[in-house]
């Protein structure tokens, strides 16, 4: 957990570091943060971003750590303490989205003041997702800022790996556990961890697969599921059986009806569009 802490923590420093030596300015962005718009063709990449920055498997990191560390305690907790934590955790989530999307508007920021001085134009024009463009994106960015904003994008997209390579297999091995009743330190949910995190790393390895490309493919298929999962938690927890005094509010439940129904709109746009592609 701290390994990763600190992986998370350094990768947002550091992509955050090249955004800031690009010379762009944030003050740019941020009406189009309130005017977004989906250029064409780019709905996959928008869902991509999405799948990326609200990842499904996140749910079940969080609700299991949750549980265990309830069932260590090994008894029932009072509303006061309860309401304490809830505090805790609502700041907690707060505060790990505004540094999730600080990470993805470094990294639009980054290239897009590139694009804007033609450097690594063919990476950005659309060859993104090969290994030669990653390469071409990290020239640019040596050539545009110094080689030591090159060093922190690269290290940055290194922790960026690390994390993921963490994080997922550790999410598919909570839900496992939850799912078939195994234990969260038995044998099994260990091989099912080392599985995930083995094929992971083979597919990122074979020279006849582009990582990129998978990557990309994992996000979209992330989004995809989103509004599933978040529909069956919305649910939960604006149930007064379930939750009793800790039910979500109108006001919450309304917020997340909006991420639902918004997620849910881009992922049939998008699949709508791939199938008149397909069938064109």
């Amino acid at each position: 957990t701290r390994l990763l802490g600190v992986v998370v923590l350094a990768m947002s420093a550091l992509f955050v570091g090249t955004a800031a030596a690009s010379g762009a300015s944030f003050l740019d962005v941020a009406p189009a943060l309130f005017t977004p718009s989906v250029p064409d063709g780019g709905g996959a990449l928008v869902l991509a971003l999405v799948g990326t920055t609200i990842c499904s498997y996140n749910l079940f990191l969080q609700s299991s750590a949750v549980a265990q560390t309830a069932e260590r305690g090994g008894r029932r907790r009072d509303p006061p303490s309860v309401r304490a934590q809830l505090w805790w955790t609502r700041a907690d989530t707060a505060g790990s989205a505004v540094v999730g999307g600080m990470i993805s508007v470094s990294i639009l920021v980054t290239a897009a003041a590139l694009a804007e001085r033609g450097a690594a134009a063919d990476c950005i024009a659309g060859h993104a997702c090969t290994a030669d463009g990653v390469a071409a994106l990290a020239a640019g960015v040596a050539a545009s800022f110094g080689p030591v904003a090159s060093g922190c994008f690269s290290a940055g997209l290194l922790a960026a790996g690390v994390s993921s390579a963490l994080a997922a297999p550790l999410a598919t091995r909570y839900a496992l556990c939850g799912l078939l009743g195994w234990e969260p330190h038995s044998w099994a949910a260990a091989c099912s961890w080392a599985l995930v995190a083995g094929g992971g790393a083979l597919a990122a390895s074979l020279p006849a697969l582009n990582p990129l490309a998978i990557i990309l493919f994992a996000q979209v298929a992330n989004a995809l599921l989103l509004p599933l999962l978040a529909g069956a938690l919305l649910l939960v927890a604006g149930s007064e059986t379930m939750m009793g005094e800790f039910r979500s509010g109108p006001v919450l439940r309304a917020l997340g009806g909006g991420v639902v129904a918004v997620t849910l709109a881009l992922s049939l746009h998008t699949l709508v569009k791939a199938a008149v592609f397909a069938h064109t």
